[in-house]
């Protein structure tokens, strides 16, 4: 059965009756207690006094010479000092043959009991009875001098009793006694109320407060946000506090099982990713995974439109996961890789039957019917299992084969060493400022002069060899000196051109306009630049913006400060003009591989002539890269284009002095 709850007020409240009612009890047995001191220590002892007072009266009067008459006078008179105050007189049977007895009592000491015990042991003895009246008997012991008249009697003897009787309403209780019990019943009031105080917050408040901390420790310690807490308490605001910290457990628990659902699942496949594939394969005893990668899909996105290629990537991650073949799980590792990985060797058999029977799929979205090609890589058991994986899949790719399986034969062991020697001679570049510009004319076709300028990036060796960004770009991609790169190209093109009255241009990648430093201070060195309409930012085609929205804000920004845009390799790939439109370029720089044979293609030609007349149409500026002949000159003049770049222009130059005075 529960405990009945209740609030912090009902408590108090509780406690305050709670001590009301220890306190009025304290107050009745501490009054009890002191009537009962009254009534037996003060009562006997204001009672002995009084009959040793009246004794000696009485033995000093009769040493006078006074009679049983006068003695019966003076105690009648003694009894009228005080209201219900009685002082009798009894002769012991030794002094009564002596000296007679009175008859009352003769009568008393056969009826009272107490009378009788006080005159035979000669022990005083007090009555105090129901109406709190006292009565005491004092008996009256013979000394030596007693002996003169009591001749047959010894020292010791009790020659009489003396008896007290006052009401209780009569005893009188000293200043200093009343004092002492009135600290002493404080001091035991105080006690009690602190004691039961602490009896009571420790139970209903303390305990359960101490119990719900160790939980939270406990819970805090082990780092399982599964345990809940146990209160057990009459208090209903700890009771909620208990209630409301498991919700918040709750809440935890939810929010920490979706992130670790995010951190091991694709949200567009709700496949296993990358990380659960790692931690699997450690598990396995015989790992074998089959990466699959979709050919030429950055193509199927432009032309399509990211919504269809989404569609392939789920349609597939099903396709992959729910075709029969052997026992394997399915991931989905990269915007277009998923990987089967098997405890067991592959079958080559089925599998080629298998991969067939994907590639024979036909995806329809929205009308469009797409068939994809996809390339494998195979690796069985190893301690490089998923490089080796994409090493394979690399190979299928460059041999246009279906699936390749890794063997050591793959291995380029001379590729690595040249990237260790190629990062190391980056960064003493870098340290050394051996990091130089080059600029390349591009000739105005109206003006038949070149008044822009690509710039180029060096490496300068310290025997003052050039290399240029083929031997280093992508190492300095891979060993995470691309940024500091980029920083460094683009300060020295916008030094190299502050005082001259050239246009110039230079490269900007999604690694470059993602990163937030590296955008800021571009963004930077564009404000403090005094001619920002002379800045030209090419963005290559070929890279995939995956951040739409984070270069669409660069691009605004810059134009905003009166800077141009281009989009460089334009062509390469399936073209996207929305980005173009979205973005608001200024030029589109026609890929090389659509010009150097431009001349003698007639395919080519009009793909070309179709790319000026759709820029024309926007309001573009078209530029003609890798001309290196006079033939291809004269072919892009015919088909329309604004400027041209090449070999047969000049070359890059590390000064233009020398190009502008030819």
């Amino acid at each position: 059965m529960m405990n009945k709850q209740m609030s912090n007020r009902e408590l108090i409240i509780k406690i305050t009756v709670l001590l009301l009612g220890v306190s009025l009890g304290v107050g009745i047995l501490v009054s009890l207690y002191l009537k009962n001191m009254a009534l037996h220590n003060l009562a006997q002892e204001d009672a002995k006094k009084t009959s040793s007072l009246v004794f000696e009266i009485m033995n000093t009067k009769m040493k006078e010479g006074w009679g049983k008459e006068d003695l019966a006078v003076m105690m009648k008179r003694l009894n009228n000092l005080k209201k219900g105050l009685e002082i009798n007189a009894y002769r012991s049977p030794a002094v009564a043959s002596l000296f007679g007895q009175d008859p009352d009592a003769t009568k008393a000491l056969k009826e009272d009991k107490s009378l009788l015990k006080a005159m035979q042991t000669g022990k005083q003895v007090l009555i105090v009875k129901d109406d709190d009246a006292v009565k005491f008997y004092y008996p009256i012991k013979a000394t030596k001098e007693c002996l003169e008249c009591h001749i047959n009697a010894k020292v010791g003897d009790v020659n009489g009793v003396l008896t007290t009787y006052f009401p209780g309403s009569s005893i009188s209780i000293p200043l200093y006694k009343m004092t002492g019990y009135y600290i002493l019943f404080l001091v035991i009031f105080l006690i009690i109320i602190f004691i039961t105080l602490y009896i009571v917050l420790s139970k209903k408040i303390v305990k359960p407060l101490i119990n719900f901390t160790a939980q939270i420790k406990e819970i805090g310690k082990n780092q399982n946000i599964k345990n809940r807490l146990s209160v057990e308490t009459q208090i209903s605001e700890i009771t909620q506090l208990g209630i409301e910290f498991n919700n918040l457990l709750d809440t935890i628990n939810y929010y920490y099982e979706k992130l670790i659902l995010q951190l091991y699942e694709d949200s567009l496949t709700s496949l296993p990713n990358l990380i659960a594939l790692e931690k699997d394969i450690k598990r396995s005893k015989n790992p074998t995974v089959v990466i699959f990668n979709i050919n030429q899909f950055r193509d199927i996105n432009n032309f399509y439109g990211y919504e269809t290629g989404d569609f392939i990537l789920k349609e597939l991650s099903v396709i992959l996961k729910d075709i029969e073949f052997a026992q394997r799980k399915t991931y989905r590792i990269g915007s277009d890789e998923f990987v089967w990985l098997l405890d067991d060797v592959l079958d080559f058999y089925d599998f080629i039957d298998v991969l067939e029977e994907i590639q024979e799929h036909h995806f329809t979205y929205k009308e469009s019917d797409i068939r994809i090609a996809l390339a494998c890589g195979i690796a069985s058991s190893s301690n490089r299992l998923m490089e080796n994986a994409s090493v394979a899949l690399h190979q299928a790719k460059i041999s246009s084969k279906p699936f390749e399986v890794y063997d050591n034969s793959m291995e380029k062991e001379d590729t690595i060493e040249q990237n260790v020697y190629w990062t190391k001679k980056l960064k003493e570049a870098l340290d050394e400022d051996r990091i130089i510009i080059y600029f390349q004319p591009i000739l105005d076709v109206k003006l038949k002069k070149a008044n822009k300028f690509e710039s180029l990036v060096r490496l300068q060796d310290r025997d003052g060899t050039i290399h240029s960004p083929v031997k280093f770009m992508d190492v300095a991609k891979l060993s995470r000196l691309y940024l500091k790169l980029t920083r460094r190209i683009i300060k020295k093109a916008f030094e190299y051109f502050k005082d001259k009255p050239y246009e110039f241009s230079v490269n900007v990648s999604m690694d470059d306009i993602t990163d937030l430093p590296t955008k800021n201070y571009i963004l930077d060195l564009l404000r403090n630049f005094p001619e920002p309409s002379r800045v030209v930012f090419e963005i290559l085609e070929t890279e995939e913006i995956t951040e739409f929205n984070i270069v669409n804000a660069f691009a605004t920004e810059v134009k905003s400060m009166g800077a141009k845009l281009a989009i460089d390799d334009f062509g390469s790939g399936f073209s996207n003009y929305d980005y173009i439109i979205k973005l608001n370029v200024d030029f589109l720089k026609i890929d090389s591989s659509l010009i150097k044979n431009i001349d003698t293609d007639e395919d080519i030609a009009i793909v070309v002539e179709s790319i000026i007349y759709s820029a024309k149409r926007l309001g573009l500026k078209t530029i003609a890269e890798f001309v290196h002949s006079q033939e291809v000159m004269d072919k892009v003049k015919e088909l329309g284009v604004d400027y041209i770049q090449g070999y047969h222009i000049d070359q890059p130059l590390s000064d233009i002095s020398s190009h502008l005075s030819k």
